[in-house]
């Protein structure tokens, strides 16, 4: 059986770019490697285990949302794969963040 995967929306990705961005500018490029190797662990183990996050039914119904240090992961859980659609920091309110995500 083949390993279940993990896919990002662009919206996700400049998520990514963005904390990317800042963790350069704030730590310099060995933390910003270790960050966002942290947060790839975390989507590959939802991946295999989309379960693991918070059911998030208020937001959409197969939504789940799973922290990671500073950041909260939120992604649609489907039988195959997930699909990673936003990387908000942790005090971010989420609703504003991810309506216009889950329209498109």
């Amino acid at each position: 059986m083949a390993a279940a995967k993990a896919k990002f929306t662009l919206s996700a990705r400049a998520d990514l770019a963005e904390i990317k961005r800042y963790s350069l500018e704030q730590w310099g490029p060995l933390q910003a490697k270790s960050y966002l190797h942290t947060i790839k662990q975390a989507t590959e183990l939802l991946a295999e285990q989309p379960r693991l996050g918070k059911a998030r039914p208020d937001i959409k119904i197969n939504a789940y949302s799973f922290p990671v240090k500073s950041h909260v992961i939120y992604y649609l859980a489907y039988p195959e794969y997930i699909t990673v659609f936003a990387v908000l920091g942790e005090s971010m309110l989420p609703k504003p963040h991810l309506e216009t995500r889950l329209t498109n």
